[in-house]
């Protein structure tokens, strides 16, 4: 049951992917870190634009954005 709903939920955040990746540029840090750390859990691995994203927030002067984007781009790479 619970394997089924991680599914389904996989599945509609990856109908989500370009919305996402464009929350990772959110003046809100929270709304960051969220964007940021669902990419690197729902993106495809190697999905080129959620790298991106990713890797760009790795310069934000927040240290727990960074930290997010690192995780996540461990994931994604």
């Amino acid at each position: 049951q619970e394997l089924q709903e991680d599914r389904e939920l996989g599945e509609i955040v990856r109908k989500t992917i370009p919305s996402l990746i464009a929350r990772c540029e959110d003046e809100s840090r929270m709304t960051q870190m969220d964007a940021v750390e669902l990419l690197g859990r729902f993106a495809d691995k190697g999905d080129s634009q959620a790298i991106a994203a990713a890797t760009k927030l790795l310069e934000d002067s927040n240290a727990h954005v960074r930290k997010a984007a690192a995780k996540a781009l461990t994931l994604l790479q």
